[in-house]
């Protein structure tokens, strides 16, 4: 019977917990958010330098490193969305 009471007073504390509240008070005052920025045309992108090209453009032996018959290869992998 006691374990009855308080797993009932449990499980009413923990809805009442969860239960929804009412809705959110509106308000009357004037608003004073800045308005949207005007839209503007975009910056030209920099031109293009020696390291971005490397970037953009990787070269063969730009995905190795050490020797060509190494004892241990290590193979990074990365799946960034």
């Amino acid at each position: 019977m006691r374990n009855a009471v308080w797993l009932l007073g449990s499980m009413a504390l923990l809805m009442a917990a969860c239960a929804p509240r009412g809705p959110a008070p509106i308000s009357t005052a004037p608003s004073t958010a800045a308005p949207p920025p005007s839209p503007t045309a975009a910056p030209a992108a920099p031109p293009a330098t020696p390291d971005r090209q490397r970037i953009l453009f990787p070269a063969p032996e730009d995905w190795a490193k050490g020797a060509a018959q190494p004892r241990v290869t290590i193979i990074e992998w990365g799946d960034f969305q």
